[in-house]
């Protein structure tokens, strides 16, 4: 399986850099879609039958180590097509700054999805313009999202350059098979579309950036597997014991570099 048999890396991130977002088709193969939905699925029902029933249409969301315990998932943050694609914009001194998932049921037909907005929280907000480029996300989708109100992906493109929205921007409501891959920058103003069918939707999230950011998502439980652990999610997962070493890492704490250049 080839994600870029169409184009290549530098020709998506062109488009990337002009739009703000590539869609990478079939990027992940069906088996492992299947692991990750069928363990979303898992932690849904557990959910569901604990207190998820007071409020059905409630959206779900996992962050780190919940899923990263996992083999499927760490195998997702360990995609030879996105780490090539994150380092290029990105370089190769790199962590995954977010790791999460998010579990969309039928919405109430009177709801709205997630509105406009840039991700980050405040960051760029405190920053100002022009906003600086600290990271690329990707969103791996594992149910289909092929026809309108499945929670689609919602794009204003070329945004990431612009400090305010305008009235006449155009919004695109992006058409997603299982197993693609939605790569957009944080700064680009983006949305979530209502999911009012009856598919719950599942969609795993990944941001690459900077190892000096402090990482959105919760690592402990990753030192209980630490053993079983390769040098190169040691940077991913942000797991030195010195804090320092985000800012000034040694070469062997650089494995990436390596492993993108084994050849």
């Amino acid at each position: 399986m080839n994600p870029f048999e169409h184009h290549s890396l530098s020709k998506i991130v062109e488009r990337y850099k002009r739009d703000g977002f590539y869609i990478i088709k079939k990027c992940v193969n069906g088996t492992d879609l299947k692991i990750m939905s069928d363990y979303l699925t898992n932690k849904w029902q557990a959910y569901f039958q604990k207190e998820g029933y007071k409020k059905p249409h409630t959206k779900l969301e996992l962050h780190g180590d919940t899923l990263l315990i996992s083999p499927a998932f760490r195998k997702l943050a360990l995609n030879d097509h996105l780490l090539k694609l994150a380092t290029l914009l990105q370089g190769d001194d790199i962590q995954i700054n977010y790791f999460g998932a998010q579990i969309n049921p039928k919405q109430k037909p009177e709801k709205n999805g997630m509105p406009i907005h840039r991700d980050g929280g405040e960051l760029y907000e405190n920053l100002g313009y022009p906003f600086p480029d600290l990271g690329v996300k990707f969103a791996l989708w594992l149910t289909d999202g092929m026809e309108l109100n499945r929670g689609n992906f919602i794009v204003i493109p070329g945004t990431q350059y612009r400090e305010v929205e305008s009235n006449n921007d155009e919004t695109y409501s992006l058409k997603i098979e299982a197993g693609d891959v939605i790569m957009f920058d944080p700064r680009m103003l983006h949305g979530r579309g209502p999911n009012h069918s009856d598919i719950i939707r599942q969609v795993i999230f990944m941001e690459y950036g900077p190892r000096w950011l402090e990482p959105k998502w919760n690592n402990s439980n990753l030192l209980t597997i630490k053993s079983n652990l390769r040098p190169i999610e040691f940077q991913l997962y942000s797991l030195f014991d010195d804090p320092w070493r985000s800012f000034a890492p040694r070469w062997i704490e650089k494995p990436l570099h390596r492993h993108l250049n084994k050849d």
